[in-house]
């Protein structure tokens, strides 16, 4: 008996210590490392960079100047040689919890969040399905830094987003950290 409770107490110890997966995605840093990364449905998703050559880099943005020059926003934007692409945008740089809850809209994002401001979070896949959040399929971000003296901006992220036509993604243990002096 004394043997059996031996040998359960050593398959559980061994069964317990080798559980431990390694984090493929970039560890949650803010030092405007320019990195972002998520998973996407459960799978690891860490932005590459545009097609070589196209000097797409994988991740940048950070503050965006408003159509009101005294307002700042935030964009994070990524990519992948595989078409992926990943937007995330706050109307504001305060620190904290921003609901992700609006629609981008069908205009592109970039001029979209220029000149009708809206807290979203977008996805793209590549066979070029644009999930956005709305009031329906919502999200956060904490933002955990945004110095505008020198330029970083970093924080975590997770949403639920659709297509037009109803499928979903779900984009969970997100983490970006971007310096746009450095992009």
């Amino acid at each position: 008996m004394n043997q059996l409770t031996n040998l359960l107490l050593i398959a559980t110890v061994l069964l317990f210590s080798t559980c431990q997966k390694e984090d493929p995605l970039p560890q949650s840093t803010q030092t405007g490392q320019n990195t972002l990364g998520c998973l996407i449905d459960g799978k690891a998703y860490i932005p590459d960079g545009g097609k070589p050559f196209s000097g797409i880099k994988p991740v940048n943005g950070g503050f965006l100047q408003m159509y009101n020059p005294l307002r700042l926003g935030i964009n994070v934007r990524c990519y992948s040689q595989d078409k992926k692409r990943l937007s995330l945008y706050l109307n504001n740089y305060k620190l904290g919890n921003h609901a992700l809850n609006q629609n981008p809209g069908s205009v592109p994002a970039a001029l979209y969040a220029a000149l009708n401001p809206k807290d979203y979070g977008l996805y793209e896949s590549s066979e070029g399905d644009v999930y956005a959040t709305s009031s329906k399929y919502t999200g956060w971000i904490s933002l955990t830094k945004a110095d505008t003296i020198t330029g970083v901006v970093a924080g975590t992220f997770e949403f639920q987003a659709a297509t037009l036509d109803g499928k979903t993604v779900s984009v969970t243990n997100g983490r970006f950290d971007v310096n746009v002096r450095t992009q």
